[in-house]
């Protein structure tokens, strides 16, 4: 269930931090950069948070793996 939501809330970010980001760079006024800091921020949260997601879902279906894997050594 974590991870559902993890990968929800990842594509969120990136997807705000993509739009804030393209805002930022298409418009030319004061707050540009601060528009493009804020977007990258937003987008490094969302990256973040999809690789780690990614690396703990890797990590359980490795170590399911290797369950299921002695669990059948164990019977014969």
């Amino acid at each position: 269930m974590r991870d559902h939501v993890g990968i929800f809330f990842s594509a969120v970010f990136l997807f705000f931090g993509a739009a804030i980001v393209y805002d930022g760079v298409s418009s030319h006024d004061a707050g540009q950069s601060a528009r493009v800091l804020a977007g990258a921020a937003i987008l490094a949260l969302g990256i973040t948070t999809m690789r780690l997601v990614l690396r703990n879902w890797w990590k359980e279906r490795k170590l399911y793996r290797e369950s299921r894997s002695a669990s059948r050594e164990n019977e014969t």
